[in-house]
């Protein structure tokens, strides 16, 4: 009994002594209230860089009340402790390069009396450390050397960041500072790490410079990558609504009185007939612009306006099951004029049952698209929101023969609704069902709208 409670107490105590072992030392930056290091920053550095080096400097001037010189020069002394910020000559002769890292891919490296925080970082031409926060689907950048900065205060300094301002910054007061042994290399699990700030409610979005910009940075968020999920019809029906109208009005859908749809439906934004040829030509064209454009353009998207009223075409019709359906659609269409405004008039149940019916040829457009991208832009993805507004289920997708390896999918959903265990099962329903297409999925959070407070 005695030998068991002996074994007992050791195990318990064992981990208490592995967080009293001390990390070996490569040098000290700040001992006993003096600076006895640099930092140092290469002629030429990239704004990520700079931005990191200053961020270094200001945390642990928070930390100890010291402030480490930033300097291009490095000391003379061989003494002299140095922490190299971003990919320099100067880190490369310590063997530690930047060369060959994927996107925001970071290594911290310490040596005798040096360390080398540095990353996957934008070039001087491509500007400002912060994303846009207002902007959809915003700025893409590349923040490896800051990241590398972030993990060395993090882990080494204790330096925590809990909310936006000067309040959220949690420094413990430390006395010395010193250069752990460190010899790591990584990169975030996510290219896509990014808050949409989608609340009305808020008035006006935060700058992209400001404390919320520079707390986002500090917890993680990023966005090496850009995408365009959204409701992507917009492209060809308000982008370019008044050139398309008169050389190819063919491409709207049909009302049913016979007229295109430019600016009924949706809000006024309209909507594309699906089975006309030269509509799946000019939305392929217009995609492929847009990647040109934007080589950081990972994701685009084959999305109908919102409120989604499918084209009413004979072609269109055809596709729509069963056939009954079709002559109930044809009854039950109508247009009607709201406050001035021209309106099409359909009963909500019948729109639900009509959108679900139209998705398969919505889904068949989808495909034909991302195979279409994937013989000019191969690697990039086109995305459909998964399950939405009734349409675009994944059965429409597994009846499908030749599916592209460039498909992609959107869910929208509430996760301040997941107290509901039939909705959260439905939601992780549609995402296995979507995961037996593809691997390439996306998600829209809605955290501050559920859907007992929608008006």
């Amino acid at each position: 009994m005695k030998h068991t409670l002996t074994l007992i107490i050791a195990l318990l105590l064992a981990p208490l002594a592995v967080l009293g072992e001390q990390v070996p030392e490569a040098g000290a930056l700040i001992a006993d209230g003096k600076a006895r290091g640099v930092i140092y920053l290469a002629p030429g550095a990239t704004p990520t860089a700079q931005y990191a080096a200053e961020e270094l400097r200001d945390h642990l001037k928070l930390a100890t009340g010291v402030e480490l010189p930033i300097t291009n020069a490095l000391p003379e002394d061989p003494a002299t402790s140095v922490v190299m910020v971003g990919p320099s000559a100067a880190a490369e002769a310590r063997g530690v390069s930047s060369k060959g890292l994927g996107l925001e891919e970071h290594r911290l490296v310490s040596g005798a009396n040096w360390l080398v925080l540095l990353g996957d970082d934008m070039t001087n031409k491509q500007g400002t450390p912060f994303m846009s926060l207002s902007s959809f689907p915003g700025t893409t950048v590349r923040n490896g050397t800051l990241l590398a900065v972030y993990r060395f205060l993090e882990d080494s300094v204790g330096i925590r960041w809990y909310m936006p301002g000067e309040l959220g910054v949690v420094a413990p007061a430390a006395k010395r500072i010193a250069i752990p042994r460190l010899n790591i290399t990584e990169k975030p699990a996510l290219e896509y790490r990014a808050h949409g700030f989608a609340n009305k409610r808020l008035g006006s979005l935060p700058p992209a410079d400001g404390d919320v910009a520079r707390w986002c940075i500090r917890a993680g968020y990023g966005r090496a990558v850009s995408t365009f999920i959204n409701h992507s019809f917009l492209l060809l029906t308000q982008n370019n609504r008044e050139t398309l109208r008169q050389i190819k009005p063919q491409i709207f859908a049909v009302l049913p009185d016979g007229r295109r749809d430019f600016d009924v439906t949706s809000y006024g934004a309209g909507n594309l007939c699906l089975s006309e040829p030269d509509t799946l030509t000019e939305f392929v064209k217009e995609l492929r612009r847009q990647l040109d454009r934007d080589p950081n353009l990972r994701v685009v998207s084959v999305c109908p306006n919102d409120v989604w009223i499918p084209c009413s075409c004979d072609r269109c019709l055809a596709r729509v099951e069963p056939p009954e359906l079709r002559e109930q659609v044809r009854k039950g269409l109508g247009i009607n004029s709201e406050r001035g405004t021209v309106r099409l008039s359909l009963s909500p149940e019948l729109t639900e049952t009509f959108r679900a019916a139209a998705g398969r040829l919505l889904a068949e457009f989808h495909v034909t698209v991302a195979w279409e991208i994937q013989r000019s832009h191969p690697g990039r993805e086109v995305a459909a929101f998964g399950d939405y507004e009734s349409y675009g289920k994944s059965d429409y997708y597994t009846a499908i023969a030749d599916l592209p390896p460039n498909l992609a999918f959107c869910f929208t959903k509430t996760r301040s609704d997941f107290w509901n265990e039939q909705y959260r099962q439905s939601v992780c329903d549609r995402v296995r069902g979507f995961r037996a297409i593809t691997p390439n999925l996306y998600a829209w959070e809605y955290y501050q709208t559920p859907s007992l407070l929608r008006p």
